[in-house]
């Protein structure tokens, strides 16, 4: 591999950092998702073929490049065929899967409904869970998926009803 992925804060803030580790002239391909519009490549707007960045240079040693995606968070659909989650939306931000959970809300999980009208927001909260970031949706917040279940027993929902 000519290359490195250095952890630049991906998935939690939509920074790769890339370094070349064998000099040479080669081809580093990226994958840029579908659901990044708006990606860059040390600050300047990228377009994808086909889902894929491709920069072939002669790289140096120890070069770095800064691949940045877009981390909005979304209401993503799921298969109309499945029945049980039909009118539902779950909410994600980059690929990371949020999830409502009882200790964030102040109803029952059975009896909230997400207003499409509504937001959606990511907010950094030092102080939850080791350092996460959550989603808000006006009194609703969303943790993600890996953490939850980590302030005791309770309620858990990832595929929530629209309003």
């Amino acid at each position: 591999m000519p290359y490195s992925p250095r952890g630049a804060g991906y998935p939690w803030d939509g920074c790769i950092a890339v370094t070349a580790v064998r000099p040479g002239t080669w081809t580093l391909s990226l994958r840029i998702p579908a659901r990044c519009s708006g990606a860059t490549l040390d600050g300047a707007p990228v377009a994808a073929e086909a889902g894929r960045l491709r920069v072939r240079r002669d790289w140096q040693r120890g070069e770095t490049v800064v691949l940045h995606l877009p981390m909005e968070p979304r209401p993503t659909r799921p298969d109309p065929r499945v029945d049980a989650v039909r009118g539902c939306v779950a909410i994600e931000r980059g690929p990371v899967v949020y999830c409502l959970e009882s200790a964030d809300q102040t109803w029952r999980l059975d009896a909230v409904a997400l207003d499409r009208e509504t937001p959606l927001r990511a907010e950094h909260r030092r102080e939850l869970l080791g350092d996460v970031t959550v989603v808000t949706a006006g009194d609703l917040t969303a943790v993600p998926y890996a953490v939850w279940a980590n302030r005791g027993a309770g309620a858990m929902r990832v595929w929530i009803p629209t309003a």
